[in-house]
């Protein structure tokens, strides 16, 4: 074999990350931002001629090895600080994701209805859709959507208080008098 020896992964991995990105407000300890190669906006590194994500390689330093998905507590894709990591489920991992780019109510699990001409609440929980309710105003149907809590995300559908399937909250149209 020719050409120069392989480098330790680890070695190659710290050569690649930059320790001063930003602070986040809620862990207090700054985001470690992945500067190698990245895919779908995810930090990825060879190991054993496979390419895998930074910041399962980076968990995998730092605690046990996970089977699972790894969660990033604080939505910035290209950390690999540890504490910013956590196992999850992919359930979970579904459950922490930010609001879509292209959401037009800026809500999580809200949307328009052309049809009705109003906002439409709705959860998925274990892959079923629940319908929370339809609502004249923006700011009823966020609020009955349920309230993300702020900093590390916990498992929202269980902090906040489920009607349940078959129970949703339906605002009446103003009829005529």
């Amino acid at each position: 074999m020719t050409g120069r020896p392989p480098i330790d992964p680890e070695i190659r991995f710290w050569e690649k990350v930059n320790k001063d990105g930003p602070l986040h407000p809620h862990l207090g300890t700054r985001c470690w931002v992945w500067t190698g190669c990245s895919a779908n906006g995810y930090g990825q590194i060879e190991v054993g001629g496979k390419m895998i994500y930074a910041h399962r390689f980076s968990y995998g330093l730092a605690k046990p090895p996970v089977t699972g998905q790894v969660d990033h507590i604080c939505r910035n894709k290209l950390c690999v600080n540890p504490v910013h990591l956590r196992p999850a489920t992919n359930k979970q991992n579904t459950e922490h994701r930010d609001v879509q780019t292209n959401s037009k109510s800026g809500v999580r699990g809200v949307w328009w209805s052309k049809r009705d001409q109003r906002w439409i609440g709705q959860v998925t929980h274990h892959g079923r859709r629940h319908f929370i309710g339809s609502f004249f105003s923006l700011e009823e149907a966020a609020e009955a959507a349920g309230p993300r809590p702020p900093g590390p995300r916990r498992h929202w559908q269980q902090d906040r208080r489920a009607r349940g399937p078959g129970r949703a909250r339906r605002r009446a149209a103003p009829g005529p008098k």
